[in-house]
C-alpha cells in the first residue's frame, strides 16, 4: 500500500468519526484524494492492454517508461515522444522506422557517427 493510500485511510478514519454525513464525507475525500500527493498509479494485470497501439501514442510515455517488458519497440520508433526512452534503449531501434520519427534527428545524427563508413576499392 503507497504512502498517499495511507495518509487517504487515516483521514477517513478521521472523518467517519466527525459529524458530518456520508455525503459530506464522500465530497470531502473525493477532493482530498484529487490534491493528495505521490499517489503511485498501478496497472491492474486484468486489463488487456493492446501495447502495440499504446507503444506508438504519444500521451502513454509514463506507462510504457514503467513497463519496458511490454513495449513494441518497433510501434515506439514511430512515437515522437518517445526519444528519451529510446535513447538509453538503442539496441531495440528500428532504425529505417525510427528515420520516419520527426523528433529522431539528433538521435539518427549520432547513430551516424557511430556507423563505421566503408570505403570500396
Amino acid at each position: 500500500m503507497s504512502f498517499a493510500v495511507k495518509r487517504f485511510n487515516v483521514v477517513r478514519n478521521i472523518l467517519d468519526k466527525s459529524i458530518f454525513d456520508e455525503n459530506i464525507i464522500h465530497i470531502i475525500l473525493k477532493y482530498y484524494w484529487k490534491d493528495l500527493k505521490n499517489k503511485r498509479k498501478i496497472l491492474l494485470d486484468w486489463i488487456d492492454l493492446d501495447w502495440n497501439n499504446l507503444s506508438a501514442n504519444i500521451n502513454a510515455i509514463d506507462l510504457l517508461e514503467n513497463n519496458q517488458d511490454k513495449i513494441d519497440w518497433e510501434s515506439l520508433c514511430l512515437n515522437p515522444n518517445a526519444i528519451n526512452l529510446l535513447k538509453e534503449n538503442q539496441n531495440k531501434i528500428d532504425w529505417y522506422l525510427l528515420s520516419q520519427n520527426k523528433n529522431a534527428i539528433n538521435l539518427l545524427h549520432l547513430r551516424t557517427f557511430k556507423t563505421p563508413i566503408f570505403k570500396c576499392s
